[in-house]
């Protein structure tokens, strides 16, 4: 079944009863095209139009050669897409048009009835097919590289900014075509702040280092913590690693085909209950990773879904001490039918530089 078909299935199975779906979200467009290509698609059950401009009409045309009915329509063409949508009764992703887009839309095309709709396209995405999860294995095999290559290119004077841009460019060097996220690395007190933005902080010759960061191949992500110490360890810094670890290690252990994410997230609250640390643990356990870096599902105690096979998700317990430091262990696992395939091979024991 194509990826059309699925998304009409989806609205089907939701008992979304619409003429037209338009697809907004720019990684929805993606996932179904298979192109960067600005604009929007409307869906019939029968049609489809990939609505753009004069940049992206040949490559729009390239993708409906591969698609049935398939047609392009230029956005300024307003008569065409009026006698499409006029009257209609719309779908509507409404987690991602803005409120003035859709009112210019019933403005112009005189809509019958407008339905939100949210996550169609995304729960089908959770599901990645095996071209997808090859180019995920492609972007996390240059993030182990680039890893193993900034453990020896990183040294006591540079600054957090060198680092991360260094980082960056290796990875495009070694062939991703973006970053999935502006890396994340932290020397110091910084590691504490689990969204810290890399700045001018110097490397100091007794720090822990914190990076997290990620590249994409083709538009799929990788997304990679890691904790080491340079210099030296204390015992504090080196009881909590191995507290993380070892929770990281039976949490990707548990992430299996079938098991709730509520209580996955909820048995590593748990065990760092048991070391009284919990207040210390500032985000759930994980989330999807695919054409976006955040995508479902979410692997928190506020979800409510099971794994299945084809799902890639992160598992990135943390524990931070403010003002101290902060360690995270993250690795980008794919569900399968026995235990999950974990997609770096860096090394998560302590590593002293």
């Amino acid at each position: 079944m194509n990826k059309i078909q699925l998304i009409l299935g989806e609205l089907n199975k939701n008992n979304i009863d619409v003429e037209v779906f338009i697809v907004t979200n720019m990684s929805n467009i993606k996932y179904i095209t298979g192109e960067e290509i600005e604009g929007y698609i409307l869906l019939e059950k029968d049609k489809t139009y990939i609505v753009t401009d004069g940049r992206y009409i040949e490559v729009a045309n390239n993708v409906c050669k591969k698609i049935d009915n398939a047609n392009v329509i230029d956005i300024l063409d307003k008569e065409k897409i009026e006698n499409i949508l006029s009257k209609k009764c719309v779908g509507i992703e409404a987690g991602n048009i803005t409120v003035a887009r859709l009112n210019n839309m019933k403005e112009k095309y005189n809509f019958k009835k407008v339905i939100d709709t949210v996550n169609i396209v995304e729960k089908i995405r959770c599901i990645k097919i095996n071209e997808e999860l090859d180019k995920i294995r492609e972007a996390c095999k240059i993030t182990d590289k680039a890893y193993e290559y900034i453990k020896v290119y990183i040294k006591p004077g540079m600054t957090e900014k060198e680092v991360k841009n260094e980082l960056e460019y290796y990875m495009k060097k070694l062939g991703a075509e973006d970053v999935s996220f502006s890396a994340i690395v932290a020397f110091g007190a910084n590691s504490s702040k689990p969204h810290h933005v890399s700045g001018d902080t110097k490397l100091n010759k007794q720090d822990i280092v914190l990076i997290d960061f990620g590249c994409k191949v083709d538009g799929y992500c990788s997304d990679m913590t890691r904790t080491f110490f340079i210099g030296g360890i204390t015992e504090k810094q080196k009881e909590i690693y191995n507290i993380v670890l070892n929770i990281q290690l039976e949490a990707e252990k548990n992430a299996v085909k079938g098991v709730n994410v509520k209580h996955l997230d909820n048995i590593v609250r748990a065990d760092f209950d048991k070391h009284n640390l919990t207040e210390k643990y500032l985000h759930s356990l994980g989330h999807g990773v695919g054409l976006d870096i955040h995508e479902m599902p979410s692997l928190s105690y506020k979800s409510d879904c099971n794994l299945e096979k084809g799902m890639v998700v992160t598992i990135e317990p943390g524990l931070y001490f403010e003002n101290e430091f902060g360690i995270r262990i993250e690795d980008t696992i794919i569900i399968t039918d026995g235990k999950p395939e974990i997609l770096f091979n860096s090394s998560k024991e302590i590593q002293i530089i």
